[in-house]
Formats: C-alpha cells, structure tokens, sequence
C-alpha cells in the first residue's frame, strides 16, 4: 500500500537522510519502512517542540514558583499601608502628592514595589504576615477577588472575608497590633465630594440622551439579556418536573466542575516536589484544598525569609525596585482611572465650577 507524506514531512524526510549520520543508522532497517518512521519521528517531534515546550515551560515555573509567589507577597504588608493611606487622603487628613482622585489609588496597588511614599517593612510586620500566612481559617487563599485598594466596594460590603470582601489581612493586622481599622474609624468626605460631580456628569448625558432620542425607542421594552436566573426562570415556569430536575443535577455537576480553589489545589499537589500527607476528612475536596494549602504555605514562608533579606539589601545599597508599569490607554469608561477623572472635571464644569481638583 503506497504511503502518503504530508509536504513538511516529505521535507522533513529528505533532508534528515542527507545527513550522513542519520542515514547511516538508518542504513539498518529495511528501506520502505525509513520513510514510514521519519514521518511518524516528525509527527512526534513537532509535539514536543509545541506542547512539550509549554510543560516544560510550566514545569519550570512550579519549580520557581515559591520565591516568586513570595516576592509578590512580601508586599502585602505595603498594601495594607496604602490602604490606610487611601483612608486618610479620603478623610482629607492627608495630602499626596501627585494624587488628584480616588481611582488613582488602583494604579498606585500596581506599582506597590516602588511606592516611596510607604514606610519600609520591618520585621515585626513581616512576622507578623507570616501569622496571618499559617491562619488557615483567615488566609485561605493568598490574594483578594478584587485587589486591595478598592475602598468602594470593600468598605461597603465590609464583611471580614475573601470572596469579593475586605481582604481580612487588613482587619487582622489591626487587631493583632490592636488598632481601630481606619476603614471604619473615618469618613470618605473625598469620596462623597467626589460622587456630587461623577453624578452631575452623569445626568448630564443622560438628559442628551433623552434629547437625542425618539420617544419610540425611550418607550420600548427592556433588552432581554441572556443569564443564568432568566434561563431558570423560564425552566421553572415551562419545563416539566423531570427537566428541571435533570437542570438541577446538569448545574450541581458544573459547580464542582468548576470550582477552582479545588482545581488549582490538585496542580499545586501533582507538581509538589515532596510528599504531601492528607488529614482525614468528610469531604475529600476539602482534604485535598487543605492539603495543597499546607504544602503551599510550608514552602512559602522559607522563601519569603529571603524575599525580606533581598528587599533589605537593596534598600541598603539604593537599588530601586521594578519600574512603574505603565497605565493601559483609558477606554473612556467611568471604571479606569482616566474615565473617573474625566467625570470628575465635567461634573465640576456642569456644576459651574472650575475644571480642576481643587475642592
């Protein structure tokens, strides 16, 4: 039966058996079966080089995992002060320069390493992270939904846990030092200050909108938007009971399909570099999430002894620390800095007052 190459494996063929080497191992199988083998070779070879290649490169990662994920962590201690920072400014009992409004704080937590206005981490806080760092019922997961300057959304809901809450490492510092968490100790007189003139803009083009459209699309339905509580809704109301019975099961199988502490917990132990023991539990998921919690932590806090001893030294020696990444192009919406700022201004000139931050 004739065989059929592809034309890259039929290059691949010719010019491997033009290299003398090659074609003198080759020299001792049978001659119809070369061919057959190169273009299988090469099949495998380009797997290699383009799957292997991103395990390679994942395998390398883990293997170097620990001292990153520590020199990121070391920094908490730093979020933690720019927050309080943030509380003071808000309260205007501080002036920063160079911080003209609120948002701008989310672009200072990108440029933690490099915030000169901090003072240093000493090592009092940073035993102090480590407590926290073995606290497994207040540090479960390393870091916050949400990042760890956004006053808005965190003082708000201001419930002392991880998903999409107050990062608890801030309320846990505080009362281990025993102080008042300034987060519920001032008021955000900037932030309210700042809300009259992001509200005036707002109405602002929402009168031009009204202006600028017909009554006939004002007076329309609301758009039906695709999600998940309409699509049950309508299970409920139409479906009979065996359907939305299966729907229940189809969802509950999705949820532990998706639940990616446990994901990531089962490729933090596949790629540990010792054994792991597991306690015994009624829940094997959550034997496994604690389990890759103490492995993780274990090889941590090694690394961030290190990670202290380099932030001092080159505090020492005046080395500075990553540069400042730059801010991506605004895209003109309210949630990034540039389109808060924007707000702000036409606010203030809606309201007849200057376009600056003067107030």
């Amino acid at each position: 039966m004739e065989q059929y190459f592809s034309p890259e494996e039929l290059e691949y063929i010719n010019e491997t058996r033009n290299k003398p080497a090659v074609e003198n191992w080759l020299s001792q199988f049978a001659a119809e079966d070369i061919p057959v083998f190169l273009a299988h070779y090469h099949r495998q070879r380009s797997n290699w080089l383009n799957i292997g290649s991103y395990e390679l490169k994942k395998k390398h990662d883990w293997l170097t995992i620990d001292m990153e994920r520590a020199e990121t962590v070391l920094f908490f201690i730093q979020q933690k002060k720019l927050f309080d920072l943030q509380c003071l400014w808000r309260a205007e009992q501080v002036e920063i320069p160079g911080i003209e409004h609120a948002a701008e704080f989310e672009d200072l937590e990108e440029n933690i390493r490099s915030l000169d206005m901090l003072a240093p981490i000493t090592e009092d806080e940073l035993e102090l992270l480590k407590k926290w760092l073995t606290d497994y019922t207040m540090s479960r997961r390393l870091y916050p939904e949400d990042g760890w300057q956004k006053y808005k959304r965190y003082v708000r809901n201001n419930k002392e846990r991880e998903d999409g809450s107050l990062p608890n490492l801030y309320n846990y510092m505080d009362f281990q030092t025993g102080t008042t968490s300034l987060w519920k100790l001032l008021p955000d007189i900037r932030g309210q200050k700042e809300e009259k003139y992001i509200f005036a803009a707002m109405d602002v083009r929402a009168r031009f909108y009204k202006a600028q459209t017909p009554e006939t699309v004002l007076n329309h339905r609301p758009k039906f938007y695709v999600n998940d509580r309409k699509i049950i809704e309508f299970a409920s109301a139409f479906e009979d009971h065996n359907t939305n019975q299966c729907r229940i099961a189809y969802d509950e199988t999705a949820f532990h399909c998706e639940d990616h502490d446990l994901n990531f917990a089962i490729e933090t132990l596949e790629h540990a570099q010792e054994p792991v023991a597991m306690d015994a539990h009624k829940d094997w998921r959550a034997a496994i999430k604690y389990a890759a919690w103490k492995y993780e932590r274990k090889r941590l806090l090694p690394s961030l002894d290190v990670a202290f001893e380099n932030y001092r030294f080159r505090l020492q020696m005046g080395i500075g620390f990553a540069p400042k990444k730059e801010k991506n192009s605004s895209n003109g919406q309210i949630s990034d800095s540039e389109g808060w700022r924007k707000e702000i201004l036409d606010g203030r000139e809606e309201l007849g007052e200057p376009r600056d931050f003067n107030f």
